[in-house]
């Protein structure tokens, strides 16, 4: 764990854009300290149809669902962190968001081979 998911408005980058951006993104991550490599789960989707303020400004939002027990500091930090990887690939957002969320371990539920 943790699910790193980034959404963004499909005008903003060619196809060979978003797999530099997902491994800019999943290497924050790992630079945080806060997990096992092998745990991230990294993955990006192109959004056709949205409104930002009612109009269509285009965006980036990166949600980071992590199992709970990391304290406030702990996700500012990791938060900021992927915020900036973000911002350093250039594209031309006009809304760049990052989220990190707790997930209920008690809920959650994997099967993997």
């Amino acid at each position: 764990m943790p699910n790193l998911i980034i959404e963004f408005s499909r005008e903003l980058a060619r196809e060979d854009q978003i797999p530099l951006m997902l491994k800019s993104v999943h290497q924050a991550a790992m630079a945080s300290g806060l997990f096992i490599e092998s745990h991230i789960k990294t993955r990006a989707i192109a959004v056709d149809y949205y409104l930002t303020g009612g109009t269509n400004a285009p965006f980036i939002h990166a949600q980071l669902r992590i199992k709970s027990g990391r304290d406030q500091v702990q996700k500012k930090a990791l938060s900021d962190s992927v915020l900036q990887a973000i911002r350093d690939q250039g594209w031309p957002a006009q809304v760049m968001t990052v989220e990190v969320a707790d997930m209920d371990p008690s809920t959650y539920a994997k099967f993997s081979l």
